[in-house]
């Protein structure tokens, strides 16, 4: 009863038109049973003996690969650092790892600032002359 009860609540609320928040609604909804698992679990992580590298090249490329696909929809972070790695003959997983932090890096910075430039011209267009 207290499940029902709940779900009717928690309705009410994302059905509200003022409520904003039902990605990050769903996103916690669909991660709680795994977390609530693991939580239960008593597993730990095992200690890592690599030690963390960056491969300056692949960073660098990655970057660059990274900012060039997303001007395009669609395109993904792992074809940008496919083609950031592909280059070069030494692409182990490091440097598959650094190419791809890096586009997903530039991919995030490049979508926010076109978010805040698409307001900023949608601002200028409505005001009145």
């Amino acid at each position: 009863m207290i499940v029902f009860f709940t779900s009717g609540v928690l309705g009410v609320v994302a059905f509200d038109p003022d409520f904003n928040g039902l990605i990050p609604l769903f996103s916690g909804l669909f991660a709680f049973p795994v977390l609530y698992q693991g939580l239960r679990s008593g597993m730990s992580l095992p200690r890592s003996e690599r030690k963390a590298c960056l491969k300056f090249k692949s960073a660098l490329t990655g970057t660059l690969s990274g900012a060039l696909v997303s001007l395009f929809p669609g395109i993904s972070a792992g074809v940008a650092s496919a083609i950031a790695v592909s280059p070069f003959r030494e692409s182990d997983s490091e440097s598959y790892v650094s190419a791809t932090g890096a586009a997903n890096t530039a991919n995030a910075i490049l979508y926010v600032a076109v978010l805040f430039g698409s307001r900023q011209s949608e601002e200028r267009s409505f005001r009145s002359p």
